[in-house]
């Protein structure tokens, strides 16, 4: 990255330049019933704290939370690509192990 940050300037340009297509990759996990209900709450979550932010009622905010919101979008976007999350034998992907357990304890 240069010292103007332009580098970092054009990536969010490019980034932002797919927000359609990310806010209607999120809209068809939600709608999508065959989506698993994490995937579907997670992508509603989402859309409703870009759209109004973040409930009055959270009032503070750790690292842990973030990275399970990290989590929660990550999965939503995979879902939305329609990846299952497993290998072909049933087996968890290496970068899924966890999500739902830990992950999930930590959110609520």
């Amino acid at each position: 990255m240069s010292a103007t940050g332009k580098p970092a300037a054009d990536a969010r340009a490019l980034a932002r330049d797919h927000t359609q297509a990310a806010i209607d990759a999120l809209v068809s996990v939600v709608n999508d019933t065959d989506a698993s209900p994490s995937a579907r709450t997670s992508a509603a979550e989402a859309l409703l704290n870009r759209g109004w932010g973040r409930s009055a009622s959270v009032t503070h905010q750790n690292m842990q939370d973030d990275f399970a919101d990290i989590l929660a979008d990550a999965a939503a976007i995979r879902a939305a690509r329609g990846h299952t999350g497993e290998h072909d034998d049933g087996r968890p992907a290496a970068a899924d192990r966890g999500v739902g357990g830990k992950a999930a304890a930590v959110r609520h």
